[in-house]
Parts: C-alpha cells; structure tokens; sequence
C-alpha cells in the first residue's frame, strides 16, 4: 500500500494533535532494516529510540528433548508452571502488578519504554497457551506471554518473558520458553478438533 499517501494524511491527522497535547513523545515503531519507516519517521520530527527485539520460535524445528529437559529442570528446582486462568478481574490485575514488577528489570523498561496500560493489557491475551506462569508455590516468578504471527502459522512471537532476580540462572526462561510452543500446538489441535 505504499506510495498512495495513506501514510502521509495519518501523519497530518496525527502529529499535530499529538504535540498540542502535551504528551512527552509519541512512538512510531519499524523494523531496524526498514529505513525507508525510518526515514519517513525521522522527517516528521521523530528520532531513533531503543530497539526492541523479539525472539520467534519455529515449532517445526523444535527438538523436543530440549523442551522436556528444560521443563525438568525447572521441575526439579521446585518449580510449577502453569498457564495462566483467571478466575476474576482480581487474578487480572495481581497478575499485571507482578508483570509491572519485572517488566522494571527489562532492557525496554531501561530504554525508556512503558509496560502498555492495564486496559490494553488485559484485552490482549485471550487463549490460554499465551501467558504461562513460572511459579515457586504461590509467588510468581516468572512470566511468559506470546502470541501466533499472522503471517506464519507455525511460529509463535514471544510478547515479554521475565524472571525475577534471585531466580535467574536456574533455567526457568528455557523452561516456559520451551513450554509454550507446546501449548500452542495444543491449542491449534483443539482448534483443528473444534472445527
């Protein structure tokens, strides 16, 4: 859809609205390798910010013996992991203010990037394969969310991961991080039995 002016009349209609409002930035976010965005952005005033990086998982070259490790381990070291299932807006919001607590630890949060707000949070994981618990009896400790691409089936984008401090090292990113993918497929099967 390049080169009809779309991109051109949402700047107009945005960018002056944006700055009479007060707000301390406004973010345009682009691929590093997409320098045409980057460029079009920059000419409105925008300047380079932190780049996020995601991590994206092939599930058809996942080696299942590596996942079953990870999960051992994490097993092993007392550990539970388990998708998340809120039962009330309650488990929501204890369950964002334990998200907001390691988001702080993030190399985002470090660049400047905000966790989003609780609204846009909560509305955006609606399967249950896509937010996974590491928990040490009732504590969360860690967190994984992810969510399908829509471009490729197979592959799952992870959202944000994080571990609390003194639980990093013990193998439990590895471990959700391996888990997840099986949840997907899980959940693409029951999707595909549904049908």
């Amino acid at each position: 859809h390049r080169g009809r002016g779309i991109g051109s009349e949402l700047w107009r209609v945005v960018l002056p609205p944006a700055r009479r409002s007060g707000l301390p930035g406004l973010r345009a976010l682009a691929n590093v390798d997409d320098e045409l965005s980057i460029a079009i952005a920059e000419a409105h005033g925008l300047s380079r910010g932190s780049v996020h990086r995601e991590s994206l998982l092939d599930l058809t070259s996942l080696r299942m013996e590596l996942v079953e490790a990870a999960v051992r381990r994490a097993y092993d070291e007392g550990l539970d992991l388990v998708v998340f299932a809120p039962r009330s807006e309650r488990d929501w919001e204890e369950f964002y203010e334990a998200f907001l607590q390691l988001h702080q630890a993030t190399p985002d949060s470090a660049a400047g990037r905000e966790p989003p707000p609780y609204e846009t949070f909560r509305g955006g994981y609606a399967d249950r394969w896509q937010v996974l618990l590491a928990l040490r009896g009732p504590v969360i400790i860690g967190i994984t969310m992810a969510f399908q691409r829509l471009d490729q089936a197979s592959r799952v984008v992870t959202f944000f991961t994080g571990v609390i401090s003194s639980e990093r090292g013990r193998g439990v990113a590895n471990a959700r991080l391996g888990f997840q993918p099986i949840l997907r497929v899980q959940s693409l099967l029951l999707d595909f039995d549904e049908a």
